[in-house]
């Protein structure tokens, strides 16, 4: 079992009882070789790592679902509330029942999609596939060279290959290892966006840089001679089998990728629609409140005949209240000076009743400014994800395998069989524009076509 298979096994019992015998004994390592490994793949402890998946989790019940603090505190392990709220703050820098208050980032599938594992997971099973694939590689440039000797063909044109084979695999190999290295550190989710493009960009080179070696491999083998071929169609059809072979893992990581990314869009896209709906409405609510403050503080001011409140109330009616700080300051400020100004009056209880609403109305909008910029600070957060999230994943066109290209074959096959064809014939192979074209052509030139017969093929299943 390696270690992406065990995280798994630790994420669906993280509200068992865990410890480092249990997870190693499951994973069927020894404890010390266990804690080795988990440590070099995720770069912390195993029972570090538990912790931080079972407070993050306790954090999304808190948020999603309707379960007190003390069933959340002992659903992860913790035996009192007290020492759940010390680690659950000490982890996220608010208080449980802070983070139950606020409710941010209320989308269970925000939390599920968006946590560092499931990145992790993707980047590390990356490194695999990329270590995997090197692997391969050198066992096919082996291979290479030993078809080549055996085979007894003239030349060294496959020793050639093996050499740009054994090239592929050494870019492979540093990159898993890049990819190991950085997966051993904690990542913020703008960091493992910016990786995944890396990643889809180096995963299609190294493919299309082995569909180029299988392609000129292939060709090469339909050049020689019959009593050449058995060593070397073995080597072809291993090369072909290793193409197609990362082209099925490439499409698997590829679909899985986009499916993650397809998701966190959404989600976020989702959250931050919520959060502009929840301020809009915060501050259509305090627009209304303030409208019917100064309406209040106006008619007093008119009953009374002090112009003084007749001014607050033009003022009360003109905050800008989608700046919260210069409204809050303002509104206080106004609050004070409607009690000066009332010191300076006869007794007036509509003036009393105006100023209260002011200090009242000043109140509230001390109340709401923390929760305006919790919004505002949670639509920033969500506007910077949705930047960092890489462009939408396919894989990319066979742009090996195309007509012009095959074209381009075409002709230098062309000028390879200069010597043997006639002036027709090399017209006539000049002029052709299919697959078909070509077969026909071919067969024309029995043992010598093994080559155009064969490019005709890869035009016809590439069409």
């Amino acid at each position: 079992m390696n270690i992406s298979q065990s995280i798994e096994y630790i994420e669906r019992n993280l509200t068992e009882a865990l410890n480092v015998d249990v997870i190693a004994g499951n994973a069927f390592f020894s404890r010390r070789h266990y804690q080795l490994k988990f440590a070099a793949a995720v770069g912390e402890n195993v029972m570090e790592y538990v912790r931080k998946r079972r407070l993050t989790l306790a954090a999304e019940d808190l948020i999603c679902t309707g379960e007190n603090i003390i069933e959340i505190a002992l659903k992860y392990g913790y035996e009192t509330p007290e020492g759940f709220s010390r680690a659950f703050k000490a982890f996220h820098g608010v208080t449980p029942s802070d983070c139950r208050k606020f409710g941010l980032f209320r989308s269970k599938k925000l939390f599920k999609e968006l946590k560092p594992m499931a990145q992790l997971k993707i980047t590390a099973d990356f490194a695999e596939h990329f270590g995997e694939m090197s692997r391969t590689l050198r066992t096919l440039a082996t291979l290479a060279i030993t078809a080549e000797r055996e085979s007894g063909v003239p030349g060294n044109v496959f020793s050639g290959f093996s050499k740009m084979t054994n090239l592929l695999a050494a870019t492979t190999e540093n990159y898993a290892e890049k990819l190991r290295e950085f997966c051993a550190k904690e990542r913020n989710f703008g960091e493992y966006s910016a990786t995944t493009t890396e990643m889809i960009k180096v995963s299609d080179d190294a493919a299309f840089t082995l569909q180029f070696i299988n392609f000129n491999i292939g060709l090469n083998v339909a050049r020689t001679q019959e009593q050449y071929r058995g060593k070397l169609q073995a080597l072809a059809d291993a090369y072909t089998a290793a193409t197609v072979d990362c082209a099925v893992v490439q499409q698997k990581f590829y679909a899985l990728v986009a499916d993650f990314m397809q998701n966190a869009k959404a989600d976020i896209q989702a959250e931050l629609s919520d959060r502009e709906t929840a301020r809009y409405e915060l501050l259509s609510e305090l627009r209304r409140n303030a409208a019917a403050v100064s309406a209040f503080v106006k008619n007093a001011a008119e009953q009374s005949q002090i112009g003084a409140f007749s001014v607050i109330a033009d003022e009360i009616a003109g905050l800008q209240i989608d700046d919260t700080d210069a409204a809050l300051f303002k509104s206080q400020l106004l609050s004070m000076t409607a009690h000066a100004e009332l010191a300076r009056t006869p007794d007036s209880k509509q003036l009393i009743a105006a100023a209260e609403q002011i200090s009242a109305f000043a109140k509230r909008l001390a109340n709401e400014h923390g929760k305006i910029r919790a919004l505002n600070a949670e639509i920033v957060k969500l506007c910077d994800l949705l930047a960092v999230l890489p462009p939408s994943v396919k894989l990319q066109e066979d742009s090996l395998c195309n007509t012009d290209i095959f074209k381009l074959y075409i002709k230098l096959e062309r000028e390879k069989l200069s010597r043997l064809l006639t002036a027709e014939q090399s017209a006539e192979l000049s002029a052709v524009e299919s697959a078909d074209a070509l077969r026909k052509f071919a067969v024309t030139l029995g043992a010598r076509g093994g080559a155009l017969t064969y490019l005709a093929d890869e035009w016809e299943n590439h069409r």
